[in-house]
This record gives structure tokens, C-alpha cells and sequence, in this order.
């Protein structure tokens, strides 16, 4: 039906996005079956309005933008012509990562669908194939039953209504994509644990492949989360194998991280302090950064207008609750992780998956929320959670001392940014 929608009205593509948009947010209410899940309503309306208070740059110019479209320019010709050698050689000479898989339906479905479109139909594009990518999951997780239907809800609504997935979706970003593949990669293991079937085996080869285009990186630490998850005390020999691939995945591991913990490397790509050296603590300043970035907030006014936000102050201000939700999710994991663990077998997966995959941000720099949001989603089940609970006011709280103390430390004065 949204498909058909795209097509009966190419004359008008902003409306054609946004009302095939809400069908899908519609099927994903439907299937989740609880009045909450009307809350995707929201997902459409919010990015059209979002679409329209870019006032210095555009959907094409923020961001990656220019580098997605120029890579662009060299992949579609080549996929148009059926040129897959070239496309091979353009891969063995700058490796899987530059053809930029995730951002092809942005920049192809456009033309396919609509004459001439503008860069505001562009963005609604792919506002429209996250959605549609979203419902795909969740098809495949109720067909599956690999989640409980009590952690549905809060899962997928956190994956279309979330601050930070609205922010997401607002850039041009392959990272829709890699977000898709990753929690694909989650259920489809997960069902072939169950239950070997060819669709299952398929959409694991698809996931792996999907990873391995977007982030091939994340590959060594689902290994890691194989080994936990496959753990069984009554079988030595197996564990004794496992032993030995997880001693192999630990150094690599500290291999891939260990520049986090050189000063100058820290000072430079993971935060706001100058000079930063907490050592030990250091993974958790790299999360806590992560989180809360663009920090810290009294400098928005500064980087509003730049070619990061495109003057679109809604876009900008959607990081302060995207990063108060995010850092009530880490503080409630870091201060209880063994009695969340514990909780139950859904929670036990969830977590652990998106905890090991989560160690992968720590051997890159800190750009925005993005690198650490497509691993949120499997804490949302912490909102149906009432155990073990972190007040938001502290969050809060904690929020601004955390400005605070930046902006004492590297003795700026806030009213140069009011």
C-alpha cells in the first residue's frame, strides 16, 4: 500500500513520503497491539516538521551529505549500467565501507519515484525506508518469536520516536542501515538458535553480509557474543574451544582499544576535557561522551548555524533529551548490570548483545549520539523495568554539573554563547 501510495501521487512527493510513511507506522501499531505503539504517529509528523527548519543548509549540504552524494555519484551510474566490475574495483581499492550501502535508498529511490526531487523529498525518503526497514524487523521478530511481547513495544517505538532516532534519520546517514542490519543480525541468530530453517539461515547470511558492508568492525565482537551466548557448563570440550576464541577476542579487543587510553588521543577525539587522563576510567568517559554528544550544550548557539545542523534548531535540540535518555539507560545498566542480568532470559540476551556490540565505539572517535544509538535499542526493555530505577532528575541534575564543571575546567565563560 505505501508503495502504491509513492506511485499514485509522484506529482506531489512530499505528501506521497509522508502519507506512505504513516501506512507503515500504522502496521507497526497494528502488530504491536497496545494503545502505547499509536505513539508512531508521531515518527512521520515530527520528521516532515524537522524537513522544514533547515534555514543556512539543506538535507544535501549537512552533515556527510557532500561526501554521500559524491560517493553516490560514482556507485548509481555503475548500478544504473549494471557495471558490477567497476564496482568491485572501486571496492578492492577503498575497501567494502565507501560504497556506502546504507545510503543507496536514500539516494537512488528519489528518481525512481518522483521527477526532479527536491532536498526536502530526499530526507523524506529516507524517513520513509527507516520506517519500512523498522517494520520489516518486527515482522520477523514476531514471526520468530524471538523477543517477548512484553519488550516489543518499548523497543521499536525507541527505534522510530526516540530524540536520537529522530535526529538520525534527519541527516543523510547510511547508520539507518547499519542500525537495521545490526538488530537483524541479533534476531536472526537468535532464530536459528531456535529452529534452523532456510529463511532463517538467509536473513543471517543477509545480516552478516549487511555488517560487513556497514560495519565490518562490529564482526569480531558478535563473535564475542556467540561465545557467551553458546556458554553451557555441562559442555567441557565445547567450552574449552570457546575459551580459547574468547582469549583470541579479548586481545584483539584490547588491541582495538588500547589508544584509548593515550591522552593526547583522548584529548583530541573522545571529549571536552583538555588533557583528559582517567585511565581505567576511561571507558566510561568515552561512553558517558558519546551519549551526551554534540557537548556540552551552552555551546549550541555557536554550532547551530554550521554545515552540522544546517541552522535547524529543533534538529539541535533533540540531543538534550536523546542524551538524557541515553544516559538514564547507561547509569541504570553500570550501577545494577548482575541484577539486570539477572532479571530474565529475554533481558539477558538483549543486554549482553547490545553491551558487547557497544565495546566497538570504544576504539573510534566521538562524533555524534549515533555511534552508541544503534545500540539502544536493546536497553529499551529497562522502561518496562521498574527495578532498579535511576530518577530522570538525577539525570538531570547530572546533565548540567556535567556542563558545569566543563565549563569551569576550561575556563570559558557562558555568556560568550548566550
Amino acid at each position: 500500500m505505501s508503495v502504491l501510495v509513492l506511485i499514485g501521487l509522484r506529482e506531489y512527493p512530499v505528501a506521497a513520503t509522508v502519507l506512505a510513511s504513516s501506512i507503515l507506522c500504522g502496521y507497526c501499531a497494528w502488530t504491536l497491539a497496545e494503545p502505547m505503539a499509536k505513539l508512531v504517529f508521531i515518527y512521520p509528523l515530527f520528521c516532515f516538521w524537522l524537513s522544514q527548519q533547515f534555514t543556512v543548509y539543506d538535507f544535501f549540504e549537512i552533515g556527510d551529505g557532500p561526501a554521500y552524494f559524491a560517493v553516490m555519484d560514482d556507485i548509481l551510474p555503475r548500478l544504473t549500467t549494471y557495471d558490477y566490475r567497476g564496482l568491485l574495483a572501486l571496492m578492492a581499492l577503498a575497501g567494502p565501507k565507501y560504497l556506502n550501502l546504507g545510503f543507496l535508498p536514500t539516494a537512488f529511490l528519489p528518481n525512481l519515484f518522483f521527477d526532479a526531487p527536491g532536498s526536502v523529498v530526499y530526507q523524506l525518503t529516507q524517513v520513509y525506508t527507516h520506517v519500512a526497514l523498522v517494520g520489516l524487523l518486527l515482522s520477523l521478530t514476531v514471526k520468530w518469536d524471538v523477543i517477548g511481547e512484553r519488550y516489543r513495544c518499548p523497543i521499536f517505538l525507541f527505534m522510530l520516536v526516540s530524540p536520537g532516532y529522530l535526529a538520525l534519520v534527519s541527516y543523510p546517514t547510511r547508520h539507518h542501515v547499519t542500525a537495521f542490519a545490526i538488530f537483524l543480525l541479533f534476531i536472526s541468530v537468535e532464530a536459528c538458535l531456535q529452529k534452523q530453517t532456510v529463511s532463517r539461515l538467509l536473513a543471517l547470511f543477509v545480516a552478516v553480509g549487511l555488517i560487513f558492508f556497514c560495519k565490518a568492525g562490529l564482526l569480531p565482537f558478535f563473535v564475542l557474543y556467540l561465545i557467551v551466548r553458546l556458554h553451557n557448563p555441562e559442555r567441557r570440550l565445547v567450552n574449552v574451544l570457546l575459551g580459547g576464541v574468547l582469549i583470541g577476542a579479548m586481545i584483539y579487543t584490547y588491541q582495538y582499544v588500547r589508544q584509548l587510553y593515550d591522552a593526547r588521543f583522548a584529548t583530541e577525539t573522545i571529549g571536552v576535557f583538555k588533557d583528559a587522563s582517567l585511565g581505567p576510567l576511561m571507558p566510561i568517559y568515552k561512553y558517558v561522551m558519546a551519549i551526551v554528544s554534540p557537548f556540552p550544550y551552552y555551546k549550541y548557539s555557536v554550532v547551530v548555524n554550521t554545515i552540522a545542523y544546517g541552522g535547524n534548531w529543533l534538529l539541535l535540540l533533540l540531543f538534550v533529551p536523546a542524551g538524557m535518555t541515553g544516559l538514564w539507560l547507561f547509569l541504570r545498566v553500570l550501577l545494577n548490570p548482575l541484577k539486570l542480568w539477572r532479571h530474565d532470559e529475554d533481558t539477558k540476551r538483549l543486554f549482553a548483545y547490545g553491551g558487547i556490540m557497544s565495546l566497538s565505539i570504544l576504539g573510534g572517535s566521538t562524533g555524534f549520539l549515533m555511534y552508541i544509538l544503534v545500540f539502544m535499542p536493546f536497553f529499551a526493555p529497562l522502561f518496562r523495568i521498574s527495578d532498579y530505577n535511576v530518577q530522570p532528575v538525577t539525570v538531570l541534575a547530572a546533565l548540567l554539573l556535567l556542563n558545569v564543571v566543563v565549563l569551569v575546567l576550561n575556563g570559558e565563560n557562558l555568556f560568550d554563547y548566550l
